[in-house]
């Protein structure tokens, strides 16, 4: 167990760096908000050793983003001896340590996204996580996008990987009481080991690293971007100004009202996509009891150009503070 125990100190590494990289890419979007980060140790006298770092931001493009890391070692309960793999051979002694990601946006038409990578040892050692996109109004653009990210970064490490993480995935995010998968789906893969730590996880990594072929890129704008008949852009834009300030600070949209007006969008779609008019726009603001500066706003449209210029803007910034760095969202 020692190799592979010792190797945790190496992931472990490679997560907190990984961490800080998210972190950065994601405040790149924000004007004001930063992550607010929290250690953790376990109790003197826990059964348990190690700690980690949780980082939580809120802000006007992420509605609540955590990015965490933790590395902890010790002695696994008995009664857990015989559910985790290889814990009996070692007494239940183990080691564990991972990165979690969960992001959620203020506006609904950007999906949110999980993810998770995890190793673990006991008498034996592997690997596991996965990553799923999760839309409220799935767009076919965006699904393709996320899973060719996926693709290539499977099709790196084994050629038929991407195919059986896929199919993982679509079983394990299942609702059976709903007969329909949890979002669009994405990898998940556990046990996943070799002879050779190494060539799993630390050479072909630092190797993708040293040369700068991995990235992260994280674009919560991209409904601008879908082409749907000018539908989403113009609505994901009022949709936009319904929670922007109009200058003064008192003059914002409730949450409800927010919310019966997203409610009337989407009950008065039209076949094809064609886009509701600025009058039929305005109207629904109205109905839903917005105020009247935030509706003559939405019925403008004015602000497409701006948001789209402030998401290049915040793309080019975020490229120059992470560099190349692992690709874990796309």
């Amino acid at each position: 167990m020692s190799g592979a125990s010792d190797f945790a100190a190496t992931a472990t590494a490679y997560f907190r760096d990984l961490q800080a990289r998210l972190c950065a890419a994601f405040e790149a979007f924000e004007p004001v908000s930063r992550f607010e980060a929290r250690s953790w140790t376990k109790p003197e006298g826990h059964r348990l050793h190690g700690g980690g770092e949780s980082r939580l931001m809120r802000g006007e493009v992420f509605e609540k983003v955590g990015v965490n890391v933790s590395h902890v070692w010790g002695v696994l309960a008995p009664e857990a001896h015989g559910q985790v793999a290889g814990a009996q051979a070692s007494d239940g002694r183990f080691v564990a340590c991972g990165i979690s990601l969960v992001a959620h946006m203020v506006n609904p038409y950007v999906p949110a996204v999980h993810l998770n990578l995890r190793y673990l040892c006991t008498s034996r050692a592997w690997f596991g996580g996965g990553s799923d996109l999760t839309p409220t109004f799935p767009f076919i653009e965006d699904t393709e996008v996320f899973h060719g990210a996926l693709r290539r970064a499977c099709d790196g490490y084994r050629p038929d990987a991407y195919r059986e993480f896929k199919a993982w995935c679509d079983k394990y995010f299942y609702l059976p009481h709903r007969q329909e998968p949890r979002g669009v789906g994405g990898i998940f893969f556990d046990d996943l080991a070799s002879a050779d730590l190494q060539a799993d996880f630390g050479d072909q990594l630092a190797y993708y690293i040293a040369i700068g072929q991995l990235e992260v890129t994280y674009r919560p704008m991209t409904f601008l971007d879908n082409k749907t008949g000018g539908y989403s852009g113009q609505v994901s834009n009022a949709l936009f100004l319904a929670t922007e300030k109009t200058g003064s600070p008192e003059v914002k949209a409730t949450g409800t009202e927010f919310q019966r007006f997203v409610k009337d969008v989407w009950a008065h779609q039209r076949p094809g996509g064609e886009p509701p008019t600025g009058d039929e726009l305005q109207d629904m603001a109205k109905k839903a009891g917005m105020p009247g500066p935030i509706a003559q706003n939405i019925k403008g449209g004015g602000s497409a150009v701006n948001v789209k210029a402030m998401d290049n803007a915040r793309l080019t910034s975020a490229a120059r503070m992470v560099g190349s760095v692992p690709r874990a969202l796309r």
